[in-house]
């Protein structure tokens, strides 16, 4: 992977978990805005983002480690690989949550003047740079896959033990992914108006071969 590429992902996932503060920050943990949602709203509108939020810090954390013990040849890939797992348990669920979430968000802002008279407050504060809510609950999809392109990226040379992006993309990823991956995928194509098969991919392309060592090596 190109060195900025590697700054990239280390950079690019600060912003990220700066964003998943404010989200959680001033709308999951809002008093006023709990008291309007039942425990099924809330879980349907906001559904892990407090957990998509702990593993990301946990992840750029890594990344920030690695990056300051070489700043000029540090790797990311074999870090990115052991996060896989832990990110399929909290974005998986997320993911396919997405219309639910929808249909909630839009439910609450038609039906419920309460909360959308908080929403809309919350909104206008300086903390949120003038950006709505939904945008905020879109972040998780853009966020991995963003990571998605960024592992593809990655160039090498033939027959080396690392994948290229044009190896990435010609291979039939699922068939490659370990079970714990594969098991999601009936799961993700149930959403209604999203692609969550093509988003589940993301999570191939880090598993892809990856308990070969395929990413362990330097990018």
């Amino acid at each position: 992977m190109q060195e900025c590429v590697r700054f990239e992902v280390v950079t690019s996932e600060a912003s990220y978990c700066r964003s998943l503060d404010i989200v959680v920050e001033q709308f999951v943990k809002n008093k006023e805005l709990e008291k309007l949602l039942t425990n099924q709203d809330k879980n349907w509108l906001f559904s892990r983002l407090t957990e998509v939020r702990a593993i990301s810090h946990r992840f750029l954390s890594k990344l920030e480690e690695r990056m300051e013990s070489d700043v000029l040849h540090f790797t990311v890939c074999d870090i990115i690989a052991r996060h896989c797992q832990r990110f399929r348990k909290v974005y998986v669920p997320y993911l396919t949550n997405q219309s639910y979430q929808d249909a909630t968000y839009q439910r609450l802002m038609n039906d419920n003047p309460n909360f959308k008279r908080v929403v809309d407050n919350l909104e206008k504060s300086t903390v949120c740079q003038r950006l709505p809510l939904r945008s905020f609950l879109v972040l998780p999809f853009q966020r991995i896959t963003r990571i998605k392109l960024l592992v593809q990226v990655n160039k090498v040379e033939p027959h080396s033990h690392k994948m290229d992006s044009g190896s990435l993309s010609k291979q039939p990823l699922t068939p490659h992914c370990s079970p714990g991956a594969t098991q999601w995928q009936p799961i993700a194509t149930k959403g209604d108006g999203l692609n969550t098969e093509s988003l589940f991919c993301c999570y191939s392309v880090m598993t892809v071969k990856a308990e070969k060592k395929y990413f362990f090596k330097s990018i």
